[in-house]
């Protein structure tokens, strides 16, 4: 069974290396011999200082998914000022497409997001990741750009939106 709370320090380890599998299962091809040099593992100490913070414009909260005691999906999101807010990363396990690990992390950042009553959540996705653009148009996300050679050579970006309707 999936369970969804938000992150806590220990975590991070974790958090980390689902992260950095998650991210070389889609552009390690892509990326080759140079992943290691333009996707470094993020280190533990990163999401212990991002995964919850607040500023006086910008809130953010990360989410983790439990499956027997292990953490196999993370989310991280933000609320900004003007109801504006983002889907800042989301990361599952390799392997478990499928298993609505995606859907319960989503639920739990769409409540964040109402709370606030934010009207519209953007994000983006790497264009050769068919599996997560999928994810995002199921959870009514439209296209609203595509970015060139954004975060790696030969790795386009599509940007990605959802309108909030209260």
């Amino acid at each position: 069974m999936i369970r969804i709370r938000t992150f806590q320090d220990e975590d991070a380890e974790a958090v980390a290396k689902l992260v950095y599998d998650s991210f070389r299962s889609f552009l390690g091809e892509r990326l080759g011999d140079r992943f290691e040099e333009l996707c470094p593992q993020l280190s533990a100490d990163h999401y212990r200082k991002t995964a919850l913070h607040r500023t006086e414009d910008v809130e953010t909260v990360s989410f983790v998914a439990e499956e027997d005691g292990q953490v196999v999906g993370f989310l991280q999101a933000e609320a900004r000022a003007f109801g504006l807010g983002s889907l800042n990363l989301i990361a599952t396990a390799p392997g478990s497409a499928g298993k609505g690990i995606g859907s319960s992390l989503f639920e739990a950042a769409y409540q964040f997001w109402t709370e606030r009553r934010l009207r519209k959540i953007i994000t983006s996705v790497a264009a050769c990741n068919k599996t997560a653009l999928a994810y995002y148009l199921r959870h009514d996300f439209v296209p609203e750009g595509y970015r060139k050679d954004h975060f790696f050579p030969g790795v386009d970006d599509i940007e990605l939106a959802r309108f909030l309707h209260y």
